[in-house]
């Protein structure tokens, strides 16, 4: 958290210099941290969660008009929604490899994480809808693809349909412009043999 606040520390001193105009603070911190937040950083206009960036033009919006004090205090929800292939994005890697993430949340509760209290529980995205980013991403010239989620080996588990990491690689696979494909945070009790 001491990185994030300096963080939001820089970026204030912004503001106070006329530099930008509206500060908002998402995702992992102001989704465990709000109550202590709106108290103690006053400059930020607005708290969101981890599932909600896609309302941060609504809050804009919201902001502009006047309002703000309903943004800063608001109960900021457990996650329910996972983004789709057609959510804007913007990518930060370079142009040859891209990260693609594949779902969202945990259903381990290991008693030393908090991800479920953050993230919600697992929410796994259609197979046709992360075959179709990765086609676009593609397009764009992308060749190799870091699979994400904070444990990929559980992917479409909570479907309780044959959706499976396995099953996914093998649709993925299909993309033939893609020349490697990498799995991150997979935890080892989902492991299969057909995986190996």
């Amino acid at each position: 958290p001491e990185e994030s606040i300096g963080t939001i520390l820089e970026i204030a001193a912004l503001k106070d210099r006329g530099k930008l105009k509206y500060l908002i603070t998402a995702g992992c911190l102001a989704q465990r941290y709000k109550d202590g937040l709106v108290k103690e950083r006053p400059e930020v206009d607005a708290y969101l969660g981890t599932g909600e960036f896609d309302r941060i033009a609504e809050v804009l919006g919201s902001l502009s008009k006047g309002g703000g004090e309903d943004e800063r205090c608001h109960s900021i929800p457990v996650p329910r929604i996972i983004y789709r292939h057609d959510t804007p994005r913007i990518r930060f890697t370079p142009k040859h490899w891209s990260y693609l993430k594949i779902a969202d949340g945990c259903d381990n509760r290991c008693t030393y994480c908090i991800i479920p209290a953050l993230r919600g529980a697992l929410r796994s995205r259609p197979i046709n809808s992360i075959v179709e980013e990765a086609r676009i991403l593609s397009s764009q010239g992308v060749k190799e693809l870091c699979l994400i989620a904070q444990d990929i080996t559980a992917y479409g588990a909570e479907t309780k349909s044959k959706r499976s990491i396995t099953s996914l690689l093998k649709e993925l696979e299909k993309v033939r412009e893609l020349s490697w494909i990498r799995l991150l945070y997979a935890h080892p009790a989902h492991f299969t043999d057909e995986l190996i």
